[in-house]
């Protein structure tokens, strides 16, 4: 595998669950959960959800090494894997967990981002 794509979905709870909590911007109860797809978009590795309070940079570095240990464990190699996401990836944690094992990010600037 040579490429791969991450990406959070902000998702409208109404019913309630696990990792739920109100978030204002939406006026609803919502979670959250990160994706990890290949190229086809076929799942590679997915984070439980967690209370739509938190954006995508929430617990990154824990978050990523878990789904690093999840693909390793699969017998999946992440060394020299090209990472897209979008610009709410854009922080030195994030960078810091793909030199750490060997994954090359591509995400654009975004100055919002700087933690």
């Amino acid at each position: 595998m040579s490429l791969a794509f991450i990406d959070g979905t902000h998702t409208r709870a109404k019913k309630g669950g696990e990792g739920v909590s109100y978030q204002g911007r939406k006026k609803a109860k919502t979670t959250n959960t990160i994706w990890l797809t290949d190229r086809q978009g076929n799942v590679l590795a997915f984070l439980p959800p967690m209370s739509g309070r938190h954006h995508d940079l929430y617990g990154l570095q824990e978050h990523m090494e878990k789904q690093v240990r999840s693909l390793k464990k699969a017998g999946i190699s992440v060394d020299g894997l090209f990472l897209n996401a979008d610009a709410g990836f854009k922080s030195k944690a994030f960078k810091k967990v793909c030199q750490k094992y060997g994954i090359i990010p591509n995400v654009p600037d975004n100055s919002l981002y700087t933690s």
